[in-house]
C-alpha cells in the first residue's frame, strides 16, 4: 500500500502545505479546513452520482421487490429479471459505492500527511530529522525518553551507537514511534532556541556525514549533488519549521493520538482530553449526517422494512468505525472528518434539491390524450382540470387546454 499512499500523501502535503502560507494564513486548522472543502469540490462530480444512485433505487425499489418475491425460490431467475430491470432503468448497483471506494486512500494519505507533517509538508530532509532527534534525547526531553528504550529493544541497537549517523536515527526512529516527527514539532515550538542551533551547525553536521559516509559509493549516490546543494537544502527546508505547529487556537493539537487510557488522560488532560473531545465531537457527527441521508423505507412495503432494517444497523456502523479508527491515528484526522460529515450533509441537501428540480421538470410528462387517459383513466374534467392517480399511486393533474384541444400537466 505504500507505494499508492506515499505519492498521494506527497501530493496533499505539499497541497496542504501551499494552503497553509497562502490562503490559510499559516493556521494549520484553516489550512485543513480549506483542504477538506477542495477534496469535497473535487469529489462532488462522484458525490452526484452517488445521490441519483440513490435516487434512482429508491424509485424501482416497489418494482425490485416484486421481482424478489415472485421468484424468491428461485435464484437463478431472480438474479435474470433484477439484472433485466437495472439494464431497463439503466441503473448500476455499484454506482453508489464508488465515491466510498475513492475516499478510503484519500482517508489514509491524509493519515500520512498529518502524522509525518516533517515529511510531506515541510519537506525536512531526514538528515535534519535525525539530528532534531538526537538534540532531543540528548536534553533528555520527556517525549523522547521513552523513544530509544524501544528502539533499542525492536532493533537491537544502541542509541549511543547509531547518533553519530543522522540518517541512520531518523530511518531508525521513525520505524519504532510513528509519531517522531509530531514530538520534534511540539519539542521546537516550546524551546525555540533548538532550531536556531540546529541551522547554526549545520555545515558541520552535513560534514560530519559526508565524513561518514564518503568511502561508501551505495549511500553517497543518494546524497544530493554537492556539498553547498546540501547544506542549501538543509537550511532552507529545516527553517520552515520556525513557528510552525499543528495546533488550534493553541489548544487542540492536531498530532495528538487519542485514547481512553484514563491514566495518560490524568496524567495529561490538557494533551488529551482535547483529542478525545474531537473524536467524540466526529463520531457525534458522522452518526447524525449518516441518519439525516439515510433514505426512509415504506412501512407498506415489506422489503422496503427490512431494507430499513439493515439500513439502520448500517448506521450504527459508521460512528463505530469512525471511533475505532480515531482511536489509531492523529487528532487532525477526527477534525478532518468532523467538517467532512458537515460538508456532506450540506452537498446532500443541495444536490438532492437541485436533483429534484431537474426530474420534476423532465420526467413523467403526459404528451398524449392515450397516456393521460392511461394514468386517470374514469376521471372528468372539473374546471379544465382532471385529477387522477398513476398506476404508481402518485397524484397527477392534467390541464384541458379546451381551444386546442390538447392536455398538458
Amino acid at each position: 500500500m505504500d507505494f499508492i499512499l506515499t505519492p498521494i500523501a506527497g501530493i496533499f502535503g505539499k497541497m496542504l502545505f501551499l494552503i497553509y502560507n497562502t490562503v490559510g494564513f499559516h493556521s494549520y486548522a484553516l489550512a485543513l479546513l480549506l483542504f477538506t472543502i477542495a477534496v469535497k469540490l473535487l469529489l462532488m462530480p462522484l458525490s452526484l452520482k452517488q445521490i441519483r444512485s440513490g435516487q434512482k433505487m429508491q424509485e424501482i425499489q416497489p418494482e425490485l421487490s416484486r421481482i424478489q418475491e415472485r421468484y424468491k425460490n428461485d435464484k437463478e431467475k431472480l438474479n435474470e429479471e433484477m439484472t433485466k430491470l437495472y439494464q431497463e432503468k439503466k441503473y448500476n448497483p455499484a454506482s453508489g459505492c464508488l465515491p466510498l471506494i475513492v475516499q478510503m486512500p484519500i482517508l489514509f494519505a491524509l493519515f500520512y500527511v498529518i502524522r509525518m507533517p516533517m515529511t510531506y509538508m515541510l519537506d525536512v530532509p531526514k538528515l535534519a530529522t535525525g539530528d532534531l532527534i538526537v538534540m532531543a534525547i540528548e536534553a533528555k526531553e520527556p517525549a523522547f525518553m521513552t523513544t530509544f528504550p524501544n528502539l533499542e529493544k525492536m532493533k537491537k541497537v544502541k542509541f549511543d551507537d547509531i547518533k553519530g549517523n543522522k540518517l541512520t536515527v531518523y530511518n531508525d526512529f521513525r520505524q519504532v514511534d510513528p509519531y517522531i516527527e509530531i514530538k520534534i514539532i511540539d519539542y521546537i515550538d516550546k524551546n525555540p532556541a533548538v532550531l536556531t542551533t540546529a541551522l547554526a551547525t549545520a555545515p558541520d553536521k552535513i560534514s560530519a556525514y559526508y565524513d561518514l559516509i564518503e568511502k561508501d559509493p551505495v549511500k553517497r549516490a543518494d546524497l544530493q549533488k554537492g556539498y553547498d546543494a546540501d547544506l542549501a537544502l538543509y537550511t532552507k527546508r529545516t527553517a520552515r519549521l520556525d513557528k510552525f505547529n499543528i495546533r488550534m487556537w493553541n489548544f487542540f493539537n492536531f498530532g495528538v493520538q487519542p485514547t481512553m487510557n484514563w491514566d495518560l488522560i490524568k496524567a495529561e488532560p490538557g494533551k488529551y482530553i482535547p483529542a478525545l473531545l474531537l473524536l467524540i465531537i466526529a463520531v457525534v457527527t458522522t452518526f447524525v449526517s449518516s441518519a439525516l441521508m439515510m433514505p426512509k423505507p415504506n412501512p407498506n412495503d415489506k422489503k422496503s422494512a427490512q431494507s430499513g432494517l439493515a439500513g439502520k444497523s448500517m448506521l450504527w456502523m459508521s460512528p463505530i468505525m469512525t471511533l475505532w479508527f480515531g482511536l489509531t491515528t492523529p487528532s487532525g484526522l477526527a477534525f478532518y472528518w468532523t467538517i467532512s460529515n458537515v460538508l456532506s450533509y450540506a452537498q446532500q441537501k443541495l444536490l438532492t434539491t437541485h436533483t429534484k428540480k431537474d426530474e420534476g421538470v423532465t420526467t413523467r410528462d403526459i404528451s398524449s390524450k392515450q397516456s393521460a387517459g392511461s394514468a386517470i383513466a374514469g376521471q372528468q374534467p372539473a374546471n379544465g382540470r382532471i385529477t387522477g392517480k398513476s398506476p404508481s399511486g402518485s397524484v397527477i393533474e392534467v390541464k384541458v387546454n379546451k381551444k386546442r384541444g390538447k392536455k398538458r400537466r
